[in-house]
């Protein structure tokens, strides 16, 4: 199979393991989130989580209430040329002049 060409892209990201509340149910669990940034302190973590989580489906659902453990890494990520055609925005040229 002859290999497919890729576009790639390194980004530095925050690996935060965050203790979530669900606010119907009362239950309280841990989940692994990725932020493509990095952060100065948990409480900006918590605040990015939470403003992303307002956005969201059910945006009353689910609470971010404690950082427990943060890790930054680069990560590089990589697709398809074709895919990335397919679901790429078309930008206007960085040399023209407008």
């Amino acid at each position: 199979m002859p290999r497919q060409p890729l576009v790639t892209r390194t980004f530095f990201v925050t690996i935060a393991n965050v203790k979530f509340l669900h606010t119907d149910s009362g239950d309280i669990f841990d989940d692994d989130v990725i932020l493509t940034k990095t952060f100065k302190n948990n409480n900006e973590i918590l605040r990015a989580i939470n403003k992303s989580l307002k956005e969201s489906e059910n945006p009353k659902l689910f609470k971010a209430i404690h950082v427990i453990s943060v890790r930054n890494e680069s990560r590089l990520y990589g697709m398809k040329e074709t895919d990335f055609i397919k679901h790429a925005v078309l930008m206007k040229d960085r040399k023209q002049k407008i």
